[in-house]
């Protein structure tokens, strides 16, 4: 077992109200929670460039960590970024940067890990609102495998995700798609044609005839 090296800071503050649809990239902590997972490839949210100047961009490999969530068990909830363009890390969240020696993508599948998020879970602080800092993230005990292992866990991890999701959308779509049709049948849009046997008077039966 052994520490991770590395360095740490915070996230500015972003209010969601300055949220716009041009600029830079932004990702605020909750969206740890209910849109990404593991891994940043793209980017849902933007902030004007103005706003961001001065402020520190994320570089590609940065873990974030939502430092405030509803849960014990899901506090430290991390991803990691995988983009090269300019994104900025909002407020209540924790970005840690890996030094070289480690294959970053690869640790943000491990850091939500069951045994790494139940150490997270302990130092969990609060009661209706859970928090997090850096100084507990410093403390969490890792079993880290070599580089060459990171790479090949990543990728065989990072394939299965993609498929999932590649279903999940498929699936998404034959929803919509069933709901649509239901929704036309029941509003009489469209007309049913029932099998011929069902639509045509039902023939007697010799017996019926001779009953």
């Amino acid at each position: 077992m052994s520490k991770c090296r590395c360095s740490v800071r915070k996230g500015a503050n972003i209010p969601k109200y300055l949220l716009s649809n041009s600029g830079n990239g932004c990702i605020l902590y909750g969206q740890l929670y209910t849109t990404f997972n593991n891994v940043i490839k793209s980017i849902e949210s933007k902030i004007s460039e103005e706003f961001t100047k001065g402020l520190l961009p994320l570089d590609y490999g940065n873990i974030l960590f939502a430092g405030s969530g509803e849960t014990h068990e899901e506090i430290g909830k991390s991803a990691v970024i995988l983009l090269k363009n300019k994104v900025f890390a909002g407020g209540d969240l924790i970005v840690l940067s890996l030094y070289e020696k480690y294959f970053r993508p690869f640790f943000g599948y491990y850091l939500n890990f069951e045994p790494v998020q139940r150490q997270k879970a302990k130092f969990g602080q609060g009661s209706s609102v859970i928090h997090i800092y850096s100084n507990h993230l410093a403390s969490l005990i890792l079993t880290i495998p070599p580089k060459s292992e990171q790479k090949k866990i990543y990728k065989l991890i990072d394939n299965i995700n993609s498929k999932i999701q590649t279903e999940q959308t498929y699936l998404h779509k034959l929803q919509q798609i069933k709901s649509g049709l239901m929704a036309d049948l029941l509003s009489g849009k469209k007309i049913v044609q029932t099998r011929h046997a069902l639509s045509q008077p039902h023939a007697l039966s010799q017996q019926e005839k001779n009953d």
